[in-house]
């Protein structure tokens, strides 16, 4: 197994948990479950899956692009957000 593989498998079971603990804190029911996983299901039957992961990726890059922005209550720095197809810079 390549060190990427390993370090995939540790962040995998890592988001599983946070999943895992949000379903726990949120008391969300079986329904409600199999709801969400519908949804998901067409978002990628319609083949917006690709769409929907820029949620994702834009978390990822505030943690590391946006990392320099984190406290700005501290540093003065302006608070960071991704420019996307709808920024209107202003």
């Amino acid at each position: 197994m390549s060190e990427s593989q390993s370090r995939l498998q540790v962040v995998f079971a890592d988001l599983r948990r946070a999943v895992d603990d949000v379903i726990l804190k949120h008391q969300v029911t079986l329904e409600e479950l199999f709801a969400t996983i519908g949804w998901l299901q067409q978002v990628a039957d319609a083949g917006e899956l690709p769409s929907a992961s820029i949620l994702f990726y834009k978390t990822v890059l505030k943690g590391t692009a946006g990392a320099t922005y984190a406290h700005p209550e501290k540093d003065g720095a302006s608070h960071w957000e991704m420019e996307g197809p709808a920024h209107c810079p202003g």
